[in-house]
């Protein structure tokens, strides 16, 4: 719920107001669209590494994600403060 709360938010506040619903369009296709295969895939290694190993995959690369985004948000605010005006 977090990370839907905050891709909404950057999104919103990131995106000029005349693609706004063109971009949350496509975000809410693709986060929708792409669920079943990662839940597909997650359920696949878990049958083949036993469920505990798959969960903890699943965070190792969360957190990964996590400090990719964290070393990249000043960079993010930089575009979102120089396209907004």
């Amino acid at each position: 719920m977090v990370q839907m709360a905050a891709t909404n938010t950057l999104i919103q506040t990131m995106v000029p107001d005349r693609l706004r619903g063109r971009v949350m369009a496509v975000h809410i296709m693709m986060f929708m669209g792409m669920a079943p295969f990662g839940s597909f895939f997650a359920g696949a290694m878990a049958e083949k590494v036993g469920a505990p190993l798959a969960v903890s995959i699943g965070a190792i690369f969360c957190l990964a994600g996590a400090g990719l985004f964290l070393s990249r948000l000043p960079g993010l605010q930089l575009v979102s403060k120089t396209s907004t005006g």
